[in-house]
């Protein structure tokens, strides 16, 4: 009884706290299920509370949430952000004991205008770093690895909830690599830190929060030699391709370029740019909001130096298949696709009677389109046809229609 009065006393100086904007803050009546955590809350909150005004500037003119939002407390209740004033409010008022732990998916915001919805934690993360905010993942490897290590063994779960352990610090560099922390994986608190730059006592970390407290503690080594004013043109070309430019001289030779794709991958350039780096690359996005960034390393700078460019929306070119038929005799049939891009795609006649495939024949662009079939026996037969993947859609798209054989 006496810890329910306690968080119930806390709620209500919280309250008091906010003062003359507590009507754009509210407490649901009735208890919702709790969220999980978002890392990139954290990451944006903590950049509201500690770099506000050039994150104010960005969210004030150029991007906004669509308020009311939902998040989610560490303590146990969501609350009920309704602008902009009350996000500041929040972000101000936490501390490592009390926080903004989640946000209810999806919600929407505005960018210059346009209206997005953000479905989950990766389009989240790519929203963040439109705002200029450091991810989480991005924070660890430039901050945190100067400043502190870990007392091994530690553990990190996957999303499949798999748990790893990780006995040294080559391990995690190794795991994480071709990883994205904070999307995917995640750390299993607490864990203990310890200071590079000093004797003092471990330090016990017990939530992200509790991460981003003691990063404020860290001064990163700055690499003068680091190469400024690296850029990438992106230009769209087509439906949903763009084109990627360097957008300053690029020697080759030692210096190396790498690339990722919403923080995933780590790869060179190539189709070009691994020969001769003043050639162009094209490339097809499927459907959704991405970040594009660009490494530079380079002997003098051997941790590198990134660009990253706001977000690129790729919309959804996914066909819609279709297909008609008529009867030639008998149980004989004739059927022909009829959409936009049949001569685009490939694709697959596919015929199901009693759960059974009776056919699968592959169509493509130097097909005639059609096909006929005669039907062994009475009964209800299902006709689709099915493209796997087709260019920028991202997913399966299919087309049935019934037939049945008196």
């Amino acid at each position: 009884m006496k810890k329910k009065s306690t968080i119930l006393l806390l709620f209500a100086l919280l309250w008091l706290s906010y003062g003359c904007i507590k009507e754009d803050l509210e407490f649901p009546n009735v208890e919702p299920r709790e969220l999980p955590p978002s890392i990139s809350l954290i990451a944006l909150l903590d950049a509201l509370e500690n770099d506000k005004d050039e994150h104010l500037e960005v969210l004030r003119d150029f991007v906004d949430f669509v308020y009311p939002l939902s998040l989610q407390l560490n303590t146990g209740p969501r609350i009920e952000v309704k602008s902009l004033e009350a996000l500041l409010d929040i972000a101000r008022s936490q501390n490592k004991d009390f926080y903004a732990l989640g946000v209810q998916f999806p919600f929407q915001v505005t960018i210059s205008g346009d209206l997005k919805t953000i479905e989950n934690e990766s389009e989240f993360d790519v929203f963040i770093r439109a705002c200029g905010v450091t991810s989480f993942n991005d924070q660890f490897f430039s901050d945190y690895l100067q400043c502190f290590d870990f007392s091994y063994p530690i553990q990190l779960t996957e999303e499949n909830g798999t748990k790893t352990t990780i006995p040294s610090s080559e391990d995690l560099n190794r795991f994480v690599g071709i990883r994205t922390l904070g999307l995917g994986v995640d750390f299993a608190f607490p864990f203990v830190l310890t200071r590079l730059d000093s004797q003092n006592s471990p330090i016990t970390i017990n939530s992200y929060k509790g991460f981003y407290e003691q990063l404020r503690t860290c001064t990163p080594i700055v690499i003068d030699e680091c190469p400024e004013n690296i850029n990438l043109i992106i230009t769209p070309i087509g439906e949903n391709v763009f084109r990627f430019d360097l957008g300053f001289e690029f020697a080759g030779g030692d210096d190396k370029l790498f690339w990722q794709i919403n923080g995933v991958g780590n790869a060179q350039f190539v189709n070009g740019w691994e020969d001769n780096y003043n050639r162009s690359y094209e490339y097809l996005f499927d459907p959704g909001l991405y970040e594009v960034c660009m490494k530079l390393v380079t002997p003098e700078c051997p941790d590198g130096v990134e660009y990253c460019h706001p977000i690129i929306e790729a919309i959804d070119l996914c066909p819609e298949l279709s297909f008609n038929f008529e009867n030639i005799t008998g149980n004989t049939y004739n059927f022909f696709a009829d959409f936009e891009s049949k001569d685009e795609i490939e694709y697959t006649w596919i015929i199901l009677f009693k759960e059974n495939t009776l056919l699968e024949e592959d169509e493509g662009p130097d097909g005639d389109d059609e096909l006929e079939y005669t039907f062994a026996e009475p009964g209800e037969y299902h006709v689709f046809i099915y493209s796997d993947n087709p260019p920028g859609c991202g997913k399966a798209v299919s087309y049935e229609r019934t037939i049945v054989i008196i």
